[in-house]
């Protein structure tokens, strides 16, 4: 109301000096516009008038900056979701990026992407190398990308949730760089199958572009593993951070589930102990602890050319199976074998249906899995000992085991 009349003042004064006079001014109308200018109370009228000119472009600019109305459930991994390849730009000094690996600190970078409806995004966001082992061998480190929050909110985006972890090609092989990519992304997906106690993950073809102008455009595929603290909220927990948690307190069906799925994988590079490579989630009602799965590049599946087999377990061969799961009675293993067998079909459509790999790998894969089916069948068909302990026994699915001649058939 106060802005309305100081306005209305304002027009009276505009109209009593002539301002809207669309005639052709005189050198009497002139002069005495410039007299009534040089007057102090006409003086201050122009100064509200600037003022007031001000305030309304402020406002203006501000209502075209506006926020975009933002769903708090609707994080950036979700915005990014895609039952196709995703292609992103990310552009950034990917000299330090990849020279300074060591480092921790994050640097500005620009992430582009077009949603399902084909529109353009620009993100503001910040990465920087992670990881351990892949950080050190590989020729183009894995990243950690996170979203400043009110960026985030701008674009409509949960600002919650704004880190993402970034599986890149590794290995400046692009063929190698790329298999290997692909394939670890098939592990989670049959996690994902098995199981919603699990991350999510989106299959995307990056450019990355260096913003120096020192090197030239990197394209090659990599994965987006959804924020932790989105899948905890998921599955419906918070996360458990203690190490060496007590075996009563972890969900047994759940930690049957993952080990016996490790195992398909021929995966021994996780601990449940050290929290290596898993991420345990205590439900908010108190239950027991639910372990979540990741990493699997060391795995007999992915078979990645940098990988060693596990030599504390007597493995000779990165796809020897060795099974690191808890002990328990045979009516939980038989209920976890019942349910890969029902979802043998699913798993084996999902390496069939993955784009990006050739007719040879996807066989590949296929008779990988099909060895652990093999494995699976011998163990239920033997009864000289009890499941968990011939389990523990199996371990090359390509050569004889002499201390289980059942198997390795």
């Amino acid at each position: 109301m106060q802005r309305l009349v100081i306005m209305c003042i304002i027009y009276i004064k505009y109209k009593r000096l002539s301002f809207f006079d669309e005639s052709q001014p005189t050198v009497q109308h002139k002069k005495k516009i410039s007299t009534m200018i040089t007057r102090p109370q006409n003086r201050l009228v122009l100064m509200l008038i600037v003022m007031m000119s001000s305030i309304l472009t402020l406002n203006l600019k501000a209502e075209t900056n506006e926020s975009k109305p933002f769903n708090k459930e609707i994080g950036v991994f979700d915005a990014l979701q895609s039952d196709d390849i995703l292609d992103i730009t990310i552009e950034t000094n990917l000299s330090v990026l990849v020279e300074d690996r060591r480092s921790e600190e994050y640097q500005k970078g620009m992430f582009n992407y077009e949603d399902s409806e084909g529109n353009d995004n620009e993100l503001v966001v910040k990465l920087r190398p992670r990881g351990k082992f892949r950080r050190r061998i590989c020729d183009f480190p894995p990243l950690k990308l996170k979203f400043p929050k009110k960026h985030l909110k701008a674009a409509g985006l949960a600002p919650k949730y704004n880190d993402l972890k970034l599986v890149t090609h590794c290995l400046d092989a692009r063929s190698e760089g790329k298999n290997n990519v692909i394939k670890e992304l098939l592990t989670y997906k049959l996690y994902q199958e098995l199981t919603k106690n699990s991350y999510r993950v989106q299959l995307v073809r990056i450019t990355y572009i260096d913003s120096n102008k020192k090197l030239g455009k990197i394209k090659r595929y990599g994965f987006l593993i959804e924020d932790t603290d989105q899948m905890v909220a998921r599955v419906g927990g918070k996360e458990f951070e203690q190490l060496n948690p007590d075996p009563s307190i972890i969900a047994t069906m759940n930690e049957n589930t993952m080990a016996v799925f490790q195992y398909m994988i021929g995966n021994t590079d996780y601990s449940l102990a050290m929290l290596r490579n898993l991420k345990l989630v205590q439900p908010k009602n108190g239950g027991a602890l639910i372990p979540v799965p990741y990493d699997f590049d060391f795995s007999g599946f992915v078979n990645t050319a940098y990988a060693k087999p596990n030599a504390d377990y007597g493995l000779r061969s990165v796809k020897d199976r060795y099974f690191l799961g808890l002990p328990v009675e045979d009516s939980y293993l038989k209920r976890t074998f019942s349910l890969f067998k029902v979802k043998r079909r699913a798993l084996e459509n999902i390496i069939q249906d993955q784009k990006g790999l050739s007719r040879n790998v996807k066989d590949e894969l296929l008779a990988y899995i099909s060895t652990f089916y093999d494995s699976l069948d011998d163990i239920t068909k033997s009864n000289e000992r009890h499941l968990y302990a011939a389990l523990k026994s199996t371990i090359s699915p390509e050569r004889p085991v002499a201390t289980n001649p059942i198997l390795g058939k």
